[in-house]
This record gives structure tokens, sequence and C-alpha cells, in this order.
């Protein structure tokens, strides 16, 4: 058996690159203070997915059993969190301070690896990319951990892109009222994933 490189790329592209708690958030913050600065939350972002990636590898199977149990917690913990996010930004999109001010770097990437262990959309993506793709073809643990690399790469790509947009937003609408619709909506769109994460999966 052979990987079917046509079908995985374009799963990975799809779920990567469309808008979700990571992209948006990214986005939010490019916004907020420039790609510089949002890095820490990004690599934060890397190693947390990195390391979903690497545990759905090594155990997918032992997972796929674990997870109808925990399935609840991890939703309702990812839930939260993600309507954090959205709060973050809401508390933005109405306040008067600076919309430049620097959050502590270590406290940036905490927040983006705590946002990959309780994502439950990660997770699940995860076991399906590797229950799919991956473990049906490959069983070596060095070339398992290598396309969890890969997976986080496309990943950091991704963020990466959507918080270089949010900085360019901000270059161009200098003008508060529009940064504020901008938070806004980023806060909407983290709400609508909180919601749609404690939906029943399909």
């Amino acid at each position: 058996m052979t990987l079917q490189v046509l079908p995985f790329i374009t799963y990975v592209f799809t779920v990567t690159f469309t808008p979700g708690p990571n992209n948006i958030s990214s986005a939010g913050f490019g916004m907020e203070q420039g790609y510089v600065k949002t890095l820490p939350y990004l690599l934060g972002i890397f190693c947390g997915f990195f390391l979903v990636m690497l545990g759905t590898a090594a155990a997918s199977e032992a997972l796929a059993n674990v997870v109808p149990e925990l399935l609840p917690i991890l939703k309702y913990a990812g839930a939260a969190y993600i309507a954090w996010l959205a709060w973050h930004f809401a508390k933005k999109a109405f306040s008067t301070e600076d919309f430049g001010k620097e959050r502590g770097r270590k406290s940036a990437f905490a927040q983006g690896l705590i946002l990959q262990v309780v994502n439950i959309k990660v997770l699940i993506y995860g076991l399906t990319v590797f229950a799919l793709f991956i473990n049906p073809v490959y069983e070596n643990i060095f070339i398992l951990m290598l396309f969890s690399l890969f997976l986080a790469g496309c990943s950091f790509v991704s963020i990466s892109l959507w918080t270089a947009i949010g900085g360019s937003l901000n270059r161009f609408f200098s003008n508060s009222p529009i940064k504020r619709g901008f938070f806004l909506a980023s806060s909407l769109l983290l709400l609508y994933s909180a919601a749609a994460a404690l939906l029943p999966q399909p």
C-alpha cells in the first residue's frame, strides 16, 4: 500500500488553511501587534500542534478507543478556551487601550500551546489524518515523527500567513472603528468555533 498523495495533500491543505481558532486568533493578534510580536504565540501553536500530531501518530488506535470516553471533557475544555480567546478580542473591540499593547512572550507562547492541547478539532484532525492516510502505510516511528513535523510545519505556514494578513490590515486600516470591527468579527468567529465544537461530530 502506498500513500494517497493527492487526497492527503488536499485534506491537509483544506483543514490547515481554512478559518479556524488557530488562524482566526493569529490574524487577530497579528493586527493587534504585528508579526514579530505575535511570533511567540505562533511558536506555541507550532509546538503544541507538533506534540498533538506526534501523540496521535504514535497511538492513534489506542487514542481512537479512548477519545469517546474523553470527548465530553475535551469538547467543553476546548470550547471554553476558544471562548476565552473570543472574549479577549471582544475586549479589544470595545477597549480604549492602545491596540498595539504587547503581551508577555512567555504568556503568548503558553496560550498558543494550550490552545492545541484543548482543541478537539486538532485532536480529531490528527486521528483522522494518521488513521486514514499515514498509519496504514508507515509504521516506523521516525517516519511518523517526520509526518508530525510536516503537519506542524504546514500549520505554522498557515498561521504565519494569517498573521501577516492581520498585520497588513493593521497598516492599511489605521482607523480605529475598522480595527474594532475586525476584532469584533474575530470574536464572533471564535465564538462560532467554540459553539461548533460542542455540536455532535458528523
